[in-house]
């Protein structure tokens, strides 16, 4: 069936299920009542549990709503059609949906974020559930050096961490080897979008990023009740607050959904709608990007198993290796480990070395906000950028590479107190959500 985006003006929110036989959940949905969609999240490792069929059904709800975004922006921002919605599911979604699309608005030129709208057609107050007692903690982990940093600094006082993956079809392996070499359990669970999509997309579809962090976010609380936890810790650290422009009169962030607003607005949404004592937080959130990696710097035994580079993930059948070595990821990743890091374990993990190629003089400056903004992909802020070249430009191991040499005599001597700019960026900030008992984990740094 052909796409007609401007004869499509509603996007519906239809219905959801779970087959407590297969711990599969499908979430369904409809381009104005004519082309049909759903998405399907498949469990490992679940156990049924009748009892846990009006809990189950409470989270799917709110899960429903948060997935469906990834099929909402095909059209733009038309009108939303879901049933029972009160004025405080209505106030979070509409102000998700709205800052979790900024990016994908900029980049299709969509200026009507203000028609993002959850239509109120409710009055009944949601009645929170309360989890059974668990000392289990579930880990979100992507591979990447965020989540290796709060699982090294968990393990060292807690032996209940479980790691958690939301992944695509194939990516399976990768989290449980991973999780292997870590000697912890993981749990699982794979998201399967409509295949549809791409199809779309080619006949004229909006497409862009979406808030993965929020879908996360609610796929933890939707299964809490099913594996039996009620905390979960999260590796999002204060770089994430950095919008990467302002536009249409919005500031526009690719990270949102990492950032301490939305951290904060979850956790309050939950706790008062579904689930009144689930944790969720984020550990490194008085962390920078440049912090993390320097507390990484002795970690050595997951090097050839852990990667920043999403396209990695999006398309790994198109690379050679777990880093393409030319995203703004990669690029920043390598600038901020290089000063802690040294030459030899960054070439043992890169095949090339990235602050000597002058094809990347673009992203760089982009990094260090010396020209356009600030890329989209989750990366720090430009003191971050500007600290590592600071401290590569005093390493004689780096600093005759092509990018040191250029951002020491270009551009780091216009800048006043580089030494200060260097120590805010290495300390403990104090804007977070840890609760007393987990502050001790990160204190001792």
């Amino acid at each position: 069936m052909s796409l007609d985006i401007k004869n499509i003006d509603e996007f519906h929110f239809k219905d959801y299920s779970f087959d407590e036989d297969k711990g599969e959940f499908t979430f369904n949905y409809s381009l104005g009542n004519q082309f049909d969609l759903s998405e399907k999240l498949l469990l490992h490792n679940y156990n049924k549990n009748p009892e846990n069929k009006e809990i189950i059904n409470k989270g799917a709800k709110l899960l429903h709503l948060m997935l469906g975004i990834s099929y909402y922006k095909t059209i733009g921002f038309k009108k939303i059609v879901a049933t029972n919605i009160n004025k405080e599911i209505s106030d979070f979604f509409t102000h998700v949906y709205s800052n979790g699309l900024g990016e994908f608005a900029y980049n299709n030129k969509l200026t009507n974020q203000d028609d993002i709208n959850f239509p109120i057609n409710s009055d009944k107050k949601l009645e929170p559930l309360s989890l059974s007692n668990s000392d289990k903690i579930l880990v979100p982990f992507g591979g990447g050096k965020d989540s290796l940093l709060s699982v090294t600094l968990l393990k060292k006082k807690y032996n209940n961490i479980h790691l958690f993956a939301l992944a695509r079809p194939g990516q399976e392996d990768f989290y449980s080897e991973f999780a292997k070499k870590l000697k912890l359990p993981i749990i699982v669970v794979t998201r399967t979008i409509d295949s549809q999509i791409s199809k779309l997309n080619q006949q004229g579809a909006y497409n862009g990023h979406v808030p993965f962090s929020a879908i996360l976010a609610f796929t933890l609380a939707a299964i809490a009740p099913i594996y039996n936890f009620k905390t979960a810790i999260l590796s999002n650290e204060d770089s994430a607050n950095y919008s990467n422009l302002r536009w249409n009169d919005r500031e526009i962030n690719h990270q949102y959904s990492k950032s301490f607003d939305f951290e904060k607005r979850f956790n309050s949404f939950i706790k008062s709608n579904f689930l009144s004592n689930f944790e969720y937080f984020s550990l490194l959130r008085p962390f920078s990007e440049l912090k993390i990696t320097k507390e990484l710097t002795n970690t050595t035994d997951y090097d050839s198993l852990f990667t920043s580079c999403n396209r990695f993930f999006a398309k790994p059948e198109s690379l050679t290796s777990r880093w393409c070595e030319k995203c703004p990821k990669c690029a920043f990743f390598f600038l901020l480990a290089a000063p802690f890091w040294g030459k030899e374990r960054m070439l043992n993990i890169f095949s090339k070395n990235l602050l000597d190629i002058t094809s990347l003089d673009t992203l760089y400056e982009e990094l260090t906000g010396l020209t356009n903004h600030k890329p989209f992909d989750c990366v720090g802020d430009y003191n971050e950028a500007l600290s590592a070249f600071y401290l590569l430009s005093k390493d004689h191991e780096w600093q005759n590479d092509h990018q040191v040499l250029r951002f020491k005599n270009d551009f780091l001597s216009k800048i006043d107190n580089l030494d200060k700019l260097l120590d805010e960026q290495l300390e403990l900030k104090t804007q977070h959500l840890i609760p007393e008992e987990f502050l001790s984990t990160i204190n001792s740094i």
